[in-house]
């Protein structure tokens, strides 16, 4: 900055040569727009009058009155720039802490398998918005809801699919008058108005059997006699936008869609912040349920490195890192085969990576990612574990992967997912049958060393599988079966139904229910059943939720019914229907029904760091 301006802002003051030295040196050490350099200016100005009892600013008086005002307005760094070359200009620095965690800890998000329990773990996407308390770690572990809970069930989902409404430039509230947009109004807005309005509701039905929409503060009765219907299912249960006429207290509606489909264009660092996945939350932050993702400024520091142990080699940092983070009990970690040896061999070879960027911290990313390429997972749905011939095809998949028929470090999956239901017969004698069926799975499976040592075996309940609750979120499968499991394989997962896991990076919700039927049954319009794959597709993604039905026709536990919430929408939703398979890509979304097993042998390969899915058969 000109000197000029420093004798203009302290002009009732004597600022001698070195204090205006003093100032000049400061202001062009601050990477911040002109405007507030200038406002730094003022407020020391401001500090000047009120603390100095003499006018005289020299490099003596001056240098309390910078720091105090460095507190005030602490400095924003541009901390991580493009032009740096090395790990150690940013590691090394003691100034940059903030910039570390996020550096170290997203380079371990890309490496890593993050399991999201829907019972413990996932947060509720309306708290992260509205930013208050948590639910009790005792309240998650009961099927039993306060009554209060009920209603939250439709409150919160309309507050998450409104707040993400509104950041879409395509709508607005009557309150925006500047903005461009459709204008949307709550139901209040209709009374006394005869115009045609856009409201914003969740379809319900009465005791009487007639159709409401209904919102925070209002029930009005709705007539769809002239109604046109956009693309997608519309049950009682679903929020949606309708247009018409309120007359003789019947809206009359003209015309009535889905919400907008919301994508997730967070990149980590914004994740970070608001974590509605949960998998930050559980990996990089304290293990206190009830502060999984309410105190998001109180990050652990017990996952980094201190930097004052200037360490020889960044090569050796990245080991040493990964070595202090193997033993975190809370989070899943896949690390590449002879992770070490890998980044030993290959650190020399970085600058070669396909990445563009001159930063070596993007091309120790880049070059994890091309390592992870070929790594892929298998998910096998609808397996009756009672059937001879299904076990048979089991055992066909497992030894495909065995050392003999491949190369063990790189095509052994590093993880198969079975899903429910696990046996035919709904009865109490499902229990008995479960038993002996994990058994045998678990001999299957044990034969192939290589898939037990390097392969998490998860497994995830059907809608008719032996369960305290059957509504959702659904428990995992009883302990009884998972001892079983675990005296021959080691790495197996109990998961919930549904549940998440980000792998290198990438979301995936998997969920099975026969939601499909649920939604074709109750639908309020007509469809097309050629289009029915194309309607229920864009009803799950554009509502933001696995289950847009009313509580009669899909149960759920009431403080836990957010966590069938998929807004934003994942990377990878692997809806396991018992209709035909498909895969389907929506945006960046890759929409996947795996079929049933039981049916065809079908099952699927999934690359997440490539997004390719690819669909096999076996014959037996």
């Amino acid at each position: 900055m000109d000197k000029t301006i420093f004798s203009k802002i302290f002009e009732s003051f004597v600022l001698l040569e070195s204090g205006s030295d003093l100032l000049q040196e400061y202001c062009n050490s601050i990477e911040e727009p002109i405007n507030e350099k200038y406002k730094r200016l003022l407020y020391i100005k401001k500090l000047a009058e009120k603390n100095l009892n003499s006018k005289i600013l020299d490099d003596i008086s001056l240098p309390a009155l910078i720091k105090e005002i460095n507190k005030l307005l602490p400095i924003k760094k541009n901390r991580i720039q493009q032009n740096r070359n090395s790990f150690r200009d940013i590691l090394y620095d003691e100034d940059n802490i903030e910039d570390q965690k996020f550096i170290l800890n997203n380079f371990i998000y890309n490496c890593s398998i993050i399991y999201v329990d829907s019972i413990r773990d996932f947060p509720n996407a309306s708290e992260c918005i509205l930013k208050y308390t948590k639910y009790s770690e005792q309240e998650t572990k009961t099927i039993f809801s306060n009554p209060v809970e009920k209603p939250k069930i439709f409150l919160n989902r309309l507050q998450i699919v409104k707040y993400f409404l509104f950041q879409n430039g395509e709508f607005k509230t009557k309150f925006q008058k500047n903005s461009e947009g459709l204008e949307i109004n709550t139901l209040d807005c209709l009374l006394g108005n005869s115009e045609d309005l856009m409201v914003i509701g969740m379809l319900i039905v009465n005791e009487e059997g007639k159709l409401q929409l209904q919102d925070e503060r209002k029930v009005i009765n709705i007539s769809l006699d002239e109604t046109q219907s956009g693309k997608g299912f519309f049950t009682p249960g679903c929020i949606v936008l309708a247009q018409g006429v309120f007359k003789n207290e019947i809206f009359k509606v003209k015309a009535m869609i889905h919400p907008t489909q919301i994508e997730n264009k967070m990149n980590f660092r914004e994740i970070y912040e608001n974590d509605f996945f949960g998998a930050i939350s559980k990996a990089f932050k304290t293990n206190n349920l009830k502060n999984t993702h309410c105190n998001r400024k109180n990050m652990s520091n017990n996952n980094l490195i201190d930097p004052s142990e200037k360490v020889k080699s960044e090569e050796n940092y990245l080991i040493n890192f990964i070595k202090n983070n193997s033993d975190l009990t809370n989070l899943k970690y896949f690390y590449p085969k002879n992770s070490e040896n890998y980044i030993h061999a290959n650190y020399e070879n970085l600058k070669k990576t396909s990445s563009n960027s001159n930063s070596l911290v993007d091309k120790i990313f880049s070059a994890t990612q091309e390592f992870l390429t070929d790594e892929f997972l298998l998910i096998i749905s609808n397996p009756d574990l009672t059937n001879e011939n299904i076990l048979t095809a089991i055992d066909k998949i497992i030894q495909g992967y065995s050392i003999s028929s491949c190369d063990e470090n790189s095509s052994v999956p590093f993880m198969i997912l079975f899903i429910g239901n696990f046996v035919s017969e709904n009865s109490y004698n499902s229990f008995k049958l479960l038993t002996s069926a994990f058994e045998n799975l678990a001999n299957i499976i044990s034969k192939n060393h290589s898939i037990m040592k390097n392969t998490y075996i998860t497994f995830i309940p059907g809608p008719e599988d032996f369960s305290v609750f059957s509504g959702f979120p659904k428990f995992p499968i009883n302990n009884i079966f998972v001892d079983i499991l675990k005296k021959k394989l080691p790495n197996v997962i109990a998961a919930t139904n549904p549940c998440r896991f980000s792998i290198f990076g990438k979301e995936f919700v998997f969920f099975r229910d026969n939601i499909n039927k649920n939604l074709a049954r109750n639908q309020i319009f007509s469809s097309d059943p050629e289009k029915n794959r194309e309607y229920y597709i864009h009803t799950i993604l554009s509502q933001g939720y696995l289950a847009p039905v009313d509580l009669n026709t899909t149960a759920r536990i009431w403080h836990r019914a957010h966590s069938l919430s998929i807004t934003p929408q994942p990377d990878f939703l692997i809806l396991a229907d018992i209709i035909l398979d498909f895969v389907v890509n929506s945006g960046k979304t890759t929409v996947l029904n795996p079929g049933s097993f039981t049916k065809d042998f079908t099952f699927y390969i999934v690359y997440p760091i490539r997004n390719v899915v690819e669909p096999c058969r076996v014959n037996i």
